[in-house]
């Protein structure tokens, strides 16, 4: 049987995702974006409606990646 395989590729860019997602603030979300034609993710804004960081809301903005 054979074994599943990854390119280098497929490895840089779960390693580049991962560095998009830390850098980012934490309220907004990241939807991918299939199939990929040069546009990786669509971010969703939201932002804290609260002191306490429980609920966001959100901003009605979004911008591709």
């Amino acid at each position: 049987m054979k074994r599943k395989r990854r390119s280098i590729n497929q490895i840089k860019e779960d390693i580049s995702c991962q560095i998009f997602r830390e850098k980012i603030p934490e309220a907004w979300v990241v939807h991918e974006y299939k199939p990929d034609y040069g546009i990786d993710y669509v971010v969703e804004l939201f932002d804290y409606i609260d002191n306490k960081k429980t609920v966001a809301e959100t901003l009605g903005e979004s911008f591709f990646v």
